[in-house]
C-alpha cells in the first residue's frame, strides 16, 4: 500500500490506509482485465482491531464498492509489513 516511488507506506490512519490499500488491489485486478463486480471476497488484515478502527476500515471499504458488496473479513495481525496499519486481499 503505497504512493509513494520507494513503495514506503503512506501516513494517515485506518481510513486513509484502506482507501489506498482497497484502491490498490482493484487496480491490480483491473490491470488483470477483471472489474469491481468480479470481486467475490475480501480480507482486510488490521494491526490493532478495536471498534472504532474496524468501523473506520469498513465504511472507507464501502464507500470505494459502493453497491457492490462482496464478502468481506477483518483480521487482526500482531504486526503487518513496513509498520502499515492495513493490508487488503
Amino acid at each position: 500500500m503505497s504512493e509513494h516511488e520507494d513503495q514506503s507506506v503512506i501516513k494517515g490512519g485506518y481510513a486513509k490506509q484502506t482507501t489506498l490499500a482497497t484502491k490498490n488491489s482493484l487496480a491490480v485486478e483491473e490491470a488483470a482485465g477483471c472489474k469491481i463486480t468480479d470481486v467475490a471476497a475480501t480480507t482486510i488484515y488490521v494491526a490493532d482491531l478495536t471498534p472504532k478502527n474496524a468501523k473506520l476500515a469498513n465504511d472507507a471499504y464501502a464507500k470505494i464498492m459502493g453497491k457492490h458488496k462482496p464478502v468481506r473479513k477483518i483480521i487482526e495481525l500482531i504486526k503487518l509489513p513496513a509498520g502499515a496499519m492495513i493490508e487488503v486481499e
